[in-house]
């Protein structure tokens, strides 16, 4: 039986968001860096169910990324440059 590779959600700083998905099965390190735009970091305590991660640009403050008015409402704090929401099960 064929699995459904469920969709993750990037949200950019610019306001957009668009429905992607890993190449194979699961995410690569790089797939997830070439999203964010740099290091990854995933975000604890968001407003997502449990079986859903936040991941940022680890570095987003430093490179002084725009801010992301999405993913800040779905963090429940400041978020900047783009994100993406992943289904947990797609993340090592």
């Amino acid at each position: 039986m064929k699995t459904e590779r469920r969709a993750s959600l990037l949200l950019r700083a610019d306001g957009t968001s668009e429905e992607v998905y890993p190449k194979g099965a699961k995410w690569t390190l790089d797939e997830l860096q070439a999203h964010v735009g740099g290091f990854i970091e995933p975000v604890s305590r968001t407003s997502l169910p449990s079986d859903q991660i936040l991941l940022v640009n680890e570095e987003g403050l430093l490179e002084r990324l725009l801010p992301n008015r999405h993913a800040s409402l779905v963090a429940q704090r400041p978020i900047v440059g783009d994100a993406l929401i992943i289904p947990a099960e797609q993340f090592e």
